[in-house]
């Protein structure tokens, strides 16, 4: 970070991290039905946002640890923050 730069993999942690808490708001206010359409949309953005770090990011695999780290690189993440705004929304709606 000392040329004012932030590392790949902090890029690719962090953008599915905000990409999760930005679909946890998304699934709140457009209230999905069904159990397993919530989940698939964001099975769908998880992956999409590969192509998004590939594409349109310039992210090379080589930059993150290889192949498969770029695909996993911030799975926890973009699930947990998904499913906690989600359902913290969910609550605060029910009060």
């Amino acid at each position: 970070m000392s040329q004012g730069r932030f590392k790949p993999d902090s890029i690719v942690y962090w953008g599915r991290v905000i990409a999760g808490a930005i679909l946890g708001v998304l699934s709140f206010v457009f209230h999905i039905p069904g159990p397993f359409m919530p989940i698939s949309i964001a099975l769908i953005v998880y992956l999409a946002s590969y192509y998004v770090f590939r594409l349109v990011l310039k992210i090379m695999p080589e930059e993150v640890g290889g192949e498969s780290q770029l695909y996993l690189k911030g799975i926890g993440g973009f699930f947990f923050c998904w499913l906690f705004t989600w359902v913290m929304l969910s609550s605060f709606a029910l009060l």
